[in-house]
């Protein structure tokens, strides 16, 4: 008769045991749904890249199309002829120049005049009376 009731209070399972496994499996079933949902976002992700790279690529491929049948229309040499013969465009002659030296950048945009001092001759002026010649 003891080992039976030994028996029956050890195959008897708590309360509290009971609530821990099903939240134990309630968090597992949780995350597995999580995990299943996160995997099928990536999946859409990826291939919503893919399609969009390869509509770039028909556009890029578009692109240097038209790129190629414009610059290929063009003829730069009746444009000179026209500008230099029809319109009276001269090129411009060496004291029409002015050269500046930009520390900045590679690309110089003129809001206004530049000072007298500050061209080419101005600063070697400068310099020569500085070194004092």
């Amino acid at each position: 008769m003891a080992v039976r009731r030994e028996k029956q209070r050890v195959l008897r399972v708590s309360i509290g045991y009971v609530a821990f496994l099903t939240a134990t499996l309630g968090l597992v079933l949780f995350g597995c749904v999580w995990y299943l949902q996160l995997q099928a976002q990536m999946t859409a992700t990826i291939n919503n890249i893919n399609r969009m790279e390869g509509t770039l690529s028909e556009l890029k491929a578009d692109n240097d199309a038209e790129y190629d049948r414009v610059t290929s229309s063009m003829d730069l040499e009746s444009i000179r002829d026209t500008a230099v013969n029809e319109l009276g465009m001269v090129y411009a002659s060496e004291d029409q120049v002015v050269l500046y030296d930009s520390k900045d950048s590679d690309y110089v945009v003129q809001y206004q005049d530049i000072p007298a001092e500050e061209t080419e001759e101005g600063i070697e002026s400068k310099v020569a009376a500085w070194l004092g010649r």
